[in-house]
């Protein structure tokens, strides 16, 4: 797994109290990323997230 991009993960997420669990998975979580990698990552908060969050932390994450 890329120590950089759980970091940066974690930068975003820490910010989210709701978030309790994420998972990465694909080529990012095995080693086999590319600069044109998309980010596979499946949280749990618990209960569904409404729209704006979801689309606050889509753009945090794609920042980053």
């Amino acid at each position: 797994m890329d120590a950089p991009i759980t970091r940066e993960i974690l930068h975003v997420l820490k910010n989210h109290p709701t978030v309790r669990m994420a998972i990465l998975f694909g080529s990012l979580a095995s080693g086999r990323g590319t600069a044109e990698s998309d980010l596979d990552l499946a949280m749990d908060a618990g209960r569904p997230l409404d729209l704006s969050l979801k689309m606050q932390l889509i753009s945090e994450l794609a920042d980053r």
